[in-house]
């Protein structure tokens, strides 16, 4: 069984099991950078855009290191472009993506035929990576999707993810439409430093953390089984934080048991 657990405040620091991961020269935690929707065709879009809707506090109220919104379909038939929505602020930006998706929402018509079809995500963000686009370093993306991969081998892309810092947040809707490994997910978030659900349409809006606090401060990857505690490495927040941190366990088990998670944080000064 896996533990992922994040600490999501208002800056951007990383830490992967316990060893911490160190900036290369690409970027900083706080130069700007872009925030990517991407979501399948298969989904539903009315949750696409309630999961939206709830980071729109956020970005209209807070101080933020995004400068840019992108916006891209995935698992359909005729590939599309990343799509990058200039204007004067990020919230002109942001606003300019919301009506482009609302505009083109999915198209049934164009998803995939068969459900041995994978999902080509993986495809996606390596396109997205590859545009060269100022920013890209250090960005975030909201993926909503409900098929899987049928990739099971993800270390290239892993590395390029790493390589430019960018996180994901995967909001998976289940039963699946398609593809074979919805491990690959998982897999693919807990070695990214970023967070993967997998729920039912109605919640999928609503489980994923980042809607409502977009940056990370601390990643934690741990393999538990059994019975028993442990002391994880400290972390050090800033003394100013624009939102209260907030912390998110998420779960990969390999068995059907009732699990039970006691976490004790206690403060230094």
């Amino acid at each position: 069984m896996k533990l992922l657990i994040l600490l999501l405040p208002s800056l951007f620091l990383t830490a992967n099991g316990c060893l911490r991961v160190r900036w290369m020269d690409k970027c900083s935690p706080t130069d700007p950078a872009i925030y990517l929707f991407a979501y399948s065709n298969d989904v539903n879009y009315s949750y696409v855009r309630s999961s939206r809707e709830f980071l729109d506090p956020t970005i209209k109220r807070l101080p933020t290191r995004f400068v840019k919104t992108a916006t891209v379909r995935f698992d359909i038939k005729t590939k599309e472009d990343i799509v990058f929505h200039d204007g004067d602020t990020f919230v002109d930006s942001y606003t300019a993506a919301h009506k482009h998706m609302d505009q083109q929402e999915v198209e049934p018509s164009q998803s995939f035929d068969s459900i041995e079809t994978g999902s080509d995500v993986l495809d996606m963000l390596e396109r997205f990576i590859n545009t060269n686009r100022p920013n890209i370093c250090g960005s975030f993306a909201l993926i909503h999707m409900k098929r899987c991969p049928n990739e099971v081998e993800i270390s290239k892309i892993v590395e390029k993810l790493r390589a430019y810092h960018i996180q994901l947040s995967l909001a998976v809707v289940h039963p699946s439409s398609g593809g074979l490994h919805p491990e690959t997910l998982y897999d693919l978030a807990a070695k990214t430093n970023g967070f993967c659900t997998f729920s039912n349409d109605q919640d999928a809006d609503s489980v994923v953390p980042h809607a409502i606090w977009p940056n990370l401060h601390y990643s934690l990857n741990l393999r538990v089984s059994g019975t028993g505690k442990m002391v994880l490495p400290s972390l050090t927040l800033p003394k100013q934080l624009y939102m209260p941190p907030q912390m998110f366990v998420g779960v990969q088990r390999t068995a059907p048991t009732i699990i039970g998670c006691h976490i004790k944080m206690s403060k230094c000064f």
